[in-house]
């Protein structure tokens, strides 16, 4: 285990992130809630953009902590979170922001789960679900043009950060002399060779 990682994952918020998380779609859905330009709010503009300010370095964790605050004030809530974790939930206080994302990756693995793609049919050992011409790609993929070496395993990822020349879409994070720009993932890990612009 990466001692700068103890939950495994490796994210924006370093050793703050919950140990409890069970994938990574759901060390995802921790992080919208913690931006400004998409969940979180501007500066005093309500009580969780609030603590986020009053925070300095954790944050995130202030951000969480009230984000899990609103849904245990919530009797509906409550009841669903009870029922989606039955005897790890007794109670409202046990409701984390961490069970609010385990159960965001779950709906989100069960809704919107692809996996009977010709190339899924394929894995499992229909070798008549491609084509000739699918499985060169594949074969290709897998070997000559050595995309597996960087897309690998179930999710086809290797979960590293990667400087792509990917243009800039969107109004970006905030950095740069006007402010307008996104640093990519030089903003995660500090490495000059994954600085975008």
């Amino acid at each position: 285990m990466n001692p700068d990682f103890p939950s495994g994952f490796k994210s924006p918020a370093g050793m703050l992130l919950p140990d409890t998380l069970e994938n990574i779609l759901a060390v995802q859905a921790m992080f919208p809630v913690t931006s400004a330009a998409e969940m979180l709010g501007q500066g005093s503009e309500n009580e969780v953009s609030e603590a986020a300010q009053a925070a300095g370095e954790e944050t995130v964790v202030a951000v969480w902590n009230e984000r899990a605050n609103r849904l245990r004030e919530n009797d509906e809530s409550v009841a669903l979170f009870k029922a989606a974790f039955p005897g790890e939930i007794m109670r409202e206080s046990d409701i984390t922001y961490a069970h609010a994302a385990n159960a965001i990756a779950a709906f989100e693995i069960d809704s919107w789960r692809a996996d009977n793609s010709p190339y899924d049919r394929f894995v499992r050992g229909d070798f008549s679900a491609m084509t000739r011409k699918s499985k060169r790609g594949m074969w290709l993929f897998h070997h000559r043009a050595g995309c597996s070496s960087y897309h690998s395993g179930d999710i086809f990822s290797d979960m590293e950060h990667y400087a792509i020349a990917m243009p800039q879409i969107g109004p970006g994070k905030g950095n740069g002399l006007e402010r307008n720009e996104d640093w990519g993932c030089y903003l995660v890990t500090r490495d000059e060779g994954h600085y975008a612009t």
